[in-house]
């Protein structure tokens, strides 16, 4: 007899069953506890749920259910990862635990029509949506954030930069509240994807389900998803969900490295807008004078890690179906890692934003001193000569590249030296007063002036705060909606595993929520 004592069992790859000998490595086994650690809760977390709906459902008596329960408890009494990692049967422990104290009489029922591909996708599933809810709360407190950075400085006015050179005046809030923009985009994304994520595949097998009365829709419900996957091979055969979650922490990561990028060039030497606390930098063993930025040095690289996942996830999902299997580990490890770190780096982020001195006076004098306001000055051109917008466009630009041959900033034109390039241009003289052309060289001026829907005026970012405060607020609303539906669950599944394990749960019975 080749069946193996029930204490030496170690998983359903018996030798001299199928294999005639003991696979090379638990990672050739799929069986690797050390390497999916953040999956272990969730594979505990369906054999739990398993085992009620098996009792249930009459497929497990009451009372080996109640031992089945108990044993279970006992191979997390260390904690779910140490009890796991020590027996080292990966998503398959919960069965070799059960099997090794009550015989495979008991203890092998657990998995009454369940397959690897299935444990797996319940468990990807289960992580992928607990870490979009952890992520939304995290990505809400970093739009709170800015749009609390934003309020203080709707005045502040400071260059924006198009090909590397100044382009045209904004303020610092106008600057912040398009970041918050960004990240309000990737909530929505987030929370769309938990939408599509949180369904469940238990009940599937690897593609056909089983012939067992099993019930989906229990599962489900007992592990906080919103319903069961309506197709079984759907369940198993694609990881669109995957990518769309890896595409999200990609695209957060873009937007977070061109912020960091951003924050970099401002805390430069020698555009000097802001210096970030010494808690976030380092220094040199060599040069005495440096101040490292490195919290935003990590930032640049933040969209990193969940690119590369994206990429291997592609690369291994162009498989034909059921064949990219083992491979898939490779791309769930990267979304472990990718959502772990969004949260920090959106911590990050708002640290440097909030906490870094920015100087307003430095901000306020290069906002004038390299054009940033001479598209306003042709604008005022324009109006009061009734010239056609070209016209007054490349006057000022010949007044710009006088001023430039003559060593005078393009922030410091005159009257007179716009009459000159006025004249050189369309033979006439520019005519503009010198306080219009005072007025629309002032950067405060010309950002008041773009008051325009969504412009840098200081009234419009007073305008637009409050109606981004109340879409975070109804955000965040939405998010803890999630989060409660998702401890309500959890709750329920206790209640049902301690109905299992006291033996009070009869076949045809459906133990209470609470």
């Amino acid at each position: 007899m080749i069946r193996p004592d029930a204490t030496d069992y170690r998983g359903h790859r018996v030798v001299g069953a199928r294999l005639a000998e003991p696979v090379l490595d638990d990672e050739i086994g799929f069986h690797s506890s050390e390497r999916e650690r953040f999956l272990l809760p969730y594979y505990h977390a369906l054999d739990r749920a398993q085992l009620v709906t098996l009792v249930e459902r009459g497929l497990v008596t009451p009372a080996d259910g109640a031992r089945m329960a108990g044993a279970l408890r006992r191979l997390v009494d260390p904690g779910i990862e140490d009890g796991y990692v020590a027996l080292g049967a990966g998503m398959h422990s919960g069965e070799v635990a059960l099997i090794a104290e009550l015989g495979e009489a008991v203890g092998g029922r657990l998995e009454i029509g369940r397959a690897s591909g299935e444990v797996v996708q319940v468990a990807w599933r289960l992580m992928e949506a607990a870490a979009l809810r952890s992520l939304l709360g995290v990505l809400a407190e970093a739009r709170g954030a800015l749009l609390d950075v934003a309020a203080g400085h709707t005045s502040s006015v400071m260059p924006g930069y198009t090909h590397g050179q100044h382009a045209q005046v904004v303020t610092l809030a106008h600057v912040l509240l398009a970041w918050e923009a960004g990240l309000a985009r990737c909530s929505r994304r987030a929370s769309e994807a938990h939408a599509r994520v949180n369904l469940s595949a238990a009940g599937t097998g690897n593609m056909s389900g089983s012939d067992a009365p099993l019930d989906r829709e229990r599962t489900a419900e007992l592990l906080g998803f919103d319903g069961p996957i309506e197709s079984t091979y759907d369940a198993i055969q694609h990881n669109d969900h995957a990518l769309e979650c890896l595409s999200l922490l990609a695209t957060l990561g873009a937007l977070l490295t061109r912020w960091a990028q951003d924050l970099y060039l401002y805390g430069s030497q020698e555009v000097a807008f802001l210096e970030l606390p010494d808690r976030f930098c380092g220094t040199s063993a060599l040069m005495p004078q440096k101040k490292n930025p490195r919290l935003l040095e990590y930032l640049q690289g933040a969209s990193a890690s969940a690119l590369g996942g994206l990429t291997t996830a592609l690369m291994v999902e162009k498989t034909p179906s059921g064949g990219a299997i083992v491979e898939r580990m490779l791309f769930v490890e990267a979304l472990a890692t990718g959502f772990r770190e969004a949260e920090r780096n959106l911590r990050w982020l708002s640290l440097a934003v909030s906490e870094s001195r920015w100087d307003l006076e430095r901000m306020r004098d290069l906002a004038r001193a390299h054009g940033a306001t001479a598209s306003t000055l042709a604008s005022a051109l324009a109006r009061e000569r009734g010239w056609a917008w070209r016209t007054a466009h490349e006057v000022v630009g010949t007044a710009v590249r006088i001023a430039a041959e003559r060593g005078v900033a393009a922030g410091a034109l005159t009257p007179g030296l716009l009459d000159e390039a006025s004249e050189l241009y369309c033979g006439e003289p520019a005519g503009l007063s010198a306080e219009s052309v005072a007025q629309a060289l002032d950067p405060l001026t010309a950002a008041a002036r773009h008051g325009l829907l969504g412009g840098p005026a200081p009234a419009e970012s007073v305008r637009l705060l409050p109606g981004r405060r109340a879409a975070l607020a109804g955000d965040r609303e939405e998010h803890a909606g999630l989060a409660a539906h998702a401890a309500s669950a959890a709750r329920a599944l206790d209640v049902a595993f301690d109905r299992v394990a006291r033996g009070e749960l009869a076949a045809g019975e459906q133990a209470p929520a609470s």
